[in-house]
């Protein structure tokens, strides 16, 4: 809505929209199919755009009121090889919007100068790698392509023309399985840090780590731990440098009766990487999250993400951190015991379950349809 203000002779329009107050299934995508790649990041014009794979294409949808409505899907690249593959995406400084995926064997970039209306075809990059790769621009300017290697390596590239070509690769890490390539934050005009995630051989589970840069991405220190967190296995981390702080968002992992929960956590420095505030928690639903991906709109932070909450179908949610509320999270329902292969309407039937909640079950119910 348009709220009129005069003051002083002057006619002001404020356009004020209502916030994505809880976690929002996003209403574009086809609701009968598991959806497992998707990324939202903000266009011109506080415009979000929300890219997602569905089956052989991808595609991409744009909210002008923030979040609460969204535009119809229009297809912008199609390859029966994408599916499963992550894709990720940048606007550039120039405003240029970046968005890469893998199509065995290539890795592809195809970009938008016109707030994501059109695109051009796709462009190859020449990289040896393991469909894990991410965008990242400074603040001072530089943009860098972050990548993991066919051995688990994590190297990165700069780009002097927006996205268009990939130069002066450096190896960072040569060993690790690497979970996520991360983000670069510039800390000075000269010293940068990549933070990253990866398996380490010894500890065997995902950490978080740091490394420092010198002289602005020329070479690069050794790694560490940037933040322990209780022993917990961490992935698709994302990384985003905002009013002066640094925000770390991912999935923590956990396994209970043999079946595997995570959630979605993030945590704030506000002394450029130093130290780190307590943990908070975004999700509260105990089955599988996962595919997080966050981006500063406007004044908030946005992300998407997946989860199998909707009927056990695994769909994307979106929200604002921080504002949004995982309000009446579903249940998790685990082992179904004693459910007959014949049934009658007569028939008395009695089911067990484990059901794992955030909260107590005040009320159990089970419909069962016979044909």
């Amino acid at each position: 809505m348009s709220i009129k203000i005069i003051l002083l002779g002057l006619v002001l329009y404020i356009n004020t929209f209502a916030q994505v107050e809880y976690l929002t299934r996003f209403p574009v995508q086809d609701s009968t199919k598991s959806i497992y790649n998707s990324l939202i990041i903000e266009g011109n014009d506080n415009i979000i755009l929300l890219f997602w794979v569905e089956s052989d294409s991808l595609f991409l949808s744009r909210s002008e009121d923030l979040g609460i409505s969204w535009s119809p899907k229009s297809k912008i690249a199609v390859d029966n090889s994408m599916n499963f593959r992550r894709i990720s995406g940048i606007k550039t400084k120039t405003g240029r919007i970046l968005i890469g995926y893998h199509s065995s064997p290539n890795n592809l970039i195809i970009y938008s100068d016109d707030n994501g209306l059109s695109w051009s075809g796709p462009i190859t990059i020449e990289l040896n790698v393991n469909q894990l790769f991410t965008f990242s621009e400074t603040s001072t300017g530089d943009l860098f392509l972050i990548y993991a290697g066919i051995y688990y390596n994590l190297f990165v590239r700069k780009s002097m023309d927006d996205g268009l070509t990939w130069v002066d690769e450096k190896q960072i890490i040569d060993h690790g399985q690497i979970t996520t390539p991360g983000n670069i934050i510039a800390i000075d005009d000269s010293t940068y840090l990549l933070i990253t995630s990866f398996i380490d051989y010894y500890s065997e589970k995902s950490e978080i780590y740091g490394i420092y840069s010198f002289d602005k991405g020329q070479t690069w220190g050794e790694y560490f731990i940037l933040e322990d967190d209780s022993n917990k296995d961490k992935r698709h981390l994302t990384v985003i440098p905002w009013n002066n702080l640094i925000y770390l968002m991912y999935v923590r992992n956990n396994v209970t009766y043999g079946e595997q929960q995570s959630e979605i956590v993030y945590k704030v420095s506000a002394d450029k990487g130093v130290h780190w505030q307590k943990i908070n928690n975004v999700t509260k639903y105990v089955g599988k999250n996962s595919n997080l991906f966050a981006y500063p709109v406007g004044s908030e932070i946005y992300f998407s993400f997946n989860s199998d909450r909707f009927f056990n179908i695994n769909q994307i949610w979106y929200g604002i951190l921080g504002k949004s509320e995982d309000l009446l999270a579903p249940p998790k329902i685990f082992f179904i015991k004693n459910f007959p292969t014949e049934i009658t309407q007569k028939d008395e039937v009695t089911l067990e379950a484990l059901i794992l909640d955030d909260t107590k079950p005040i009320d159990v119910s089970a419909e069962i349809m016979v044909n």
